[in-house]
Parts: C-alpha cells; structure tokens; sequence
C-alpha cells in the first residue's frame, strides 16, 4: 500500500483542474512549481468556496478523522478533493499526498 505519493499536475488559466487523490490519505499539500498564485476551489460550480494561493505559498491540509469514520482515511483514492486554476503559466502544480 502506498502510503506517501508526490504528483505533478499540469494546469491553465482557462480551466479548473480537478485534482484528484491517487491514494488514500489524511494530508495533501499543494504549490505551483512555477511560484505564481493559484485559484483554489473545493467546489468547482460554487465561487464562495474560492481562494487564492499566494505566489510561492504551499496550501497543506491535515484532515482528522471524524468520530463515525475512526481509522478510515478522510480522502479517498480517486476523488476529486479540489480544483485548480493558475493565475498565470500553466504550473505545473505540485501536490504531495500522505495517508
């Protein structure tokens, strides 16, 4: 099983990115490998769930496992866990994923 995956993304200025988790985990982190900003979304449809990566800034997320799911990880492989769009370039975005 893996346990600890580096994946490169290439992205545009003109479409969302879904990136999607390639196995299971509790932590993904994320950078633009070129240092310019991200759009980031957790819904693709929804502009409220909108946020911008700085230039040269790395977005991680540690997710604890709720209660109900106690041992299970909080992403599964295969689901879209966000989607990216570059300010600028076209990335490639780098996203680092830990079970």
């Amino acid at each position: 099983m893996l346990r600890y995956v580096k994946q490169r993304v290439a992205i545009s200025t003109a479409d969302w990115t879904p990136i999607v988790a390639p196995i299971v985990c509790n932590y993904f982190g994320c950078k633009n490998l070129d240092g310019s900003a991200l759009l980031l979304r957790t819904d693709v449809n929804d502009d409220q769930t909108e946020d911008t990566l700085p230039a040269n800034a790395q977005e991680v997320v540690i997710a604890t496992v709720v209660a109900s799911m106690v041992g299970a990880p909080r992403f599964q492989e295969g689901e879209p866990v966000f989607w990216v769009k570059a300010t600028v370039g076209v990335g490639p975005v780098i996203v680092t994923w830990v079970l």
